[in-house]
């Protein structure tokens, strides 16, 4: 027996709602992988206040570890996603990879 055009809609309806429902759900799980991904989750820095600012460090110090910086924790942890995929810039002779490094990047202590 065919079904009235009425419970065809429904049905389709039905199918519509629940593509919209799953679409919903994949973009949260998608979002939620991402987050679980960043550097800050995955190493989870110390955070501090250093001087008038927040800082997130991962390493013993500042010149051996990675660090960011922010007004923020929040905008510290950013910045510290950042910095976990700066490449470490060759020094040129006689100068430190940490000096290089610092005045390369433009940072500020």
């Amino acid at each position: 027996m065919p079904l009235e055009r009425e419970q065809q809609m429904m049905i389709v309806n039905a199918f519509c709602e629940a593509a919209a429902t799953l679409r919903d759900a994949a973009q949260e799980s998608y979002a939620a992988a991402c987050e679980l991904r960043r550097p800050c989750v995955q190493f989870k820095p110390r955070l501090f206040i250093d001087a008038s600012r927040w800082c997130a460090l991962f390493g013993e110090n500042l010149q051996d570890g990675v660090a960011g910086f922010g007004e923020s924790p929040d905008a510290a942890m950013w910045d510290f996603d950042r910095s976990w995929h700066v490449k470490l810039l060759v020094p040129p002779s006689g100068q430190s990879s940490h000096e290089s490094n610092v005045s390369k990047l433009g940072i500020v202590h």
